[in-house]
């Protein structure tokens, strides 16, 4: 092959990872401190990528000989990946480190080519090579999920009377709290009809989307759904659990109201990209509104979001300082974040989450949902996927379809990454989370 097409080669692999660097660059969140990992492989390594490109482009005109000893970084860099993603990840890692030993192979075929025909120093290979490679391991290394931050109340769950031996008749325990009340105990899902509005609950702590090792879950396998729930009588209430690691105590002390006591317990840390802490599901409303108790002045419209580009969702979130911030995102559901509403929220207070139809005038009041355990036990590091600011936990709210009247959703998480983009995880320490919500409607 002549000199002139290894140097058409060179420059096609270095135009090829300069593009890769300005997609990079667009897509992947920014607004983090400048010592984070996240600002590191979202903007400083994609910056500097695109520099080596453009230089490596720029020397192979002049100065074929420092392109070639600039060039080896991108297969040492590759392998380096490949190795980090093999020893970081020993689980889920095996795709990854092929798909980046294959473009390392391919990169090293055409330095090697051109190393021939314009053969550089051998120190400043060695030195660039080393260089690269270290690079590329520690992007595996930041692309592991973080520490746990969340705040499990306890190592044991609460009193809680272990249930009676065998199967028992959930459906006849459900109608001695109402006619309204019903439970599947396969799904974990509570369906309540106090009367104009209809109220589908999942108070317990479930994860959708987990990764055994803390990496991507596209690269992981699916999660095992929870066993089901077992039921028993006790006086006022229902008890129910799964006799291992989830309880659930219901009692509604009127027609008008519905009490949750929610346990959960992990052995071990989980990561996961998708999960819920608490799913409210209302229907009933002809246009709702949520107005949320640290800032009781606004009144949030509860509106439908699109996925993946598209109409913007909302959310509410905590920061470390118990700023509570109510926010619109830019596209469906990615930054930057514009503030609706603020206020502040303690870490041992009550959430108060108020439901107002906004189709009357004036706006009358449906209802209420008090959430007592969720500041408490919340994550306020940052969401490694979402950027600008926002932490991993949230309270996602909306419409399933662009009606108003459509069913509305409020999710609350502890710590996960549904904001945002990527399927990177995040963490749940070991222990006891509990869940108590109290809801109420309008006489």
């Amino acid at each position: 092959m002549p000199a002139r097409a290894h140097r058409i080669l060179l420059i096609l692999v270095a135009l090829g990872h300069g593009a890769a660097a300005l997609g990079l660059i667009a897509l992947l969140p920014r607004g983090f401190p400048l010592f984070h990992p996240r600002f590191l492989i979202n903007q400083a390594l994609p910056g500097a990528l695109l520099m080596l490109s453009l230089g490596t482009g720029t020397l192979v005109a002049v100065a074929p000989r420092a392109a070639v000893g600039l060039a080896v970084a991108y297969p040492a860099g590759w392998f380096g990946l490949a190795l980090g993603c093999a020893c970081v990840f020993p689980e889920t890692g095996g795709y990854a480190a092929a798909f980046a030993s294959v473009v390392g192979l391919a990169c090293a075929g055409c330095w090697v080519a051109n190393f021939r025909a314009f053969p550089a120093r051998g120190r400043d290979v060695v030195l660039v090579a080393v260089v690269a490679g270290c690079i590329g391991a520690v992007i595996s290394v930041c692309e592991r999920a973080p520490p746990a931050h969340t705040s499990p109340l306890g190592d044991h769950p609460f009193e809680l009377e272990a249930p009676s031996p065998g199967p028992y008749d959930w459906r006849r325990v459900s109608s001695s709290l109402g006619s309204e009340l019903s439970i599947d105990t396969q799904t974990r899902r509570i369906e309540w009809t106090p009367g104009q509005l209809q109220f589908e609950v999942r108070p317990l702590l479930e994860f959708r989307s987990c990764s055994p090792d803390g990496f991507w879950t596209i690269f992981a396998p699916g999660h095992a759904a929870p066993p089901a729930l077992r039921s028993m009588r006790r006086a006022g209430g229902l008890m129910l659990d799964d006799g291992a690691s989830a309880a659930l105590w219901l009692e509604s002390p009127s027609h008008t109201e519905l009490r949750v006591d929610a346990f959960v317990g992990l052995e071990a840390p989980v990561h996961s990209h998708l999960n819920s802490y608490a799913t409210v599901t209302v229907r009933g409303h002809a246009r709702l509104g949520l107005r949320f108790s640290p800032c009781p002045q606004a009144l949030i419209e509860v509106v439908h979001a699109d996925y993946p580009f598209g109409a913007p969702a909302r959310f509410a979130y905590l920061d470390q300082y118990s700023n509570f911030r109510v926010v619109q995102a830019t596209s469906a559901e990615k930054g930057p974040f514009a503030t609706l509403a603020a206020g502040r929220l303690e870490r041992d207070a009550t959430l108060v989450v108020t439901l107002v139809e906004l189709d009357e005038h004036p706006a009358r009041v449906l209802g209420e949902i008090a959430v007592d355990d969720w500041a408490h036990q919340l994550s306020t590091a940052l969401s490694p996927t979402a950027g600008f600011g926002v932490p991993e936990n949230a309270i996602e709210f909306g419409l399933t379809s662009p009606s108003a009247s459509s069913a509305a959703y409020i999710i609350w998480t502890l710590a996960a990454t549904s904001i945002g983009r990527g399927w990177d995880t995040v963490t749940h320490a070991p222990g006891f989370y509990r869940n108590r919500m109290h809801l109420r409607v309008a006489e």
